[in-house]
């Protein structure tokens, strides 16, 4: 099982970064071995397989191929990144096939989907430093598609407490599947430092 999710790891190494980031939005690319390491979770408890995923904010699609290539049945991509949806369409459509759909939109704003229910949100969105309340927007959108979804958050005590609180009042219990250093690698050159790792916290809400 370790070795399938390094190989995993080294599939999702080949999805393209995102071109030119926005700090505004975090777009702060996932590791392969964390969107591996995330997916895999997923996967171990029976909420990838033969399930249709739904990735918003997916960027380069990252998540998504992991999900796809551990036999999710579908997908549907969400991301306000043009750029980034075209790099991901191609990906996926040369290595895994015809098997997502994707939305050019707002997540925050003006999410386009409607309640699927049976689906999976599998989703790294901002972590609202910049965009404040981003990182609930995200969560908010993502319980009124799924009835299980995965997120990753910055790991604040506090904010796992309102965040909890928040998807409970939609009829969701939130458990915390694992804390991870994820690297945030800054590619402005006012940034000072190359990487920052902050702590990051999976969640799993149904």
């Amino acid at each position: 099982m370790v070795s399938r999710k390094k190989w995993l790891s080294a599939r999702l190494s080949t999805v393209p970064e995102i071109p030119n980031p926005s700090e505004y939005l975090e777009q702060y690319t996932t590791p392969p071995e964390i969107a591996a390491d995330f997916v895999w979770e997923a996967f171990m408890r029976g909420d990838v397989e033969n399930r249709h995923i739904v990735d918003l904010g997916c960027g380069t699609g990252r998540l998504t191929a992991a999900s796809l290539i551990l036999g999710a049945s579908r997908a549907t991509c969400v991301d306000i990144d043009e750029e980034a949806v075209m790099i991901a369409r191609e990906w996926l459509a040369d290595n895994v096939g015809d098997l997502a759909e994707f939305l050019i939109s707002d997540v925050v704003e003006a999410l386009p989907l409607r309640f699927i229910g049976d689906c999976t949100v599998i989703m790294n969105p901002p972590f609202g430093v910049w965009r404040r309340g981003a990182d609930a927007a995200f969560l908010r959108a993502a319980a009124s598609v799924c009835r299980i979804v995965y997120s990753m958050h910055k790991y604040v005590p506090e904010s796992m407490v309102y965040l909890s609180s928040m998807m409970r009042e939609r009829g969701f219990e939130c458990e915390i599947v694992k804390v991870i250093d994820f690297p945030i690698r800054w590619f402005l050159e006012r940034h000072r430092s190359r990487v920052r790792y902050v702590k990051v916290a999976y969640i799993r809400c149904l």
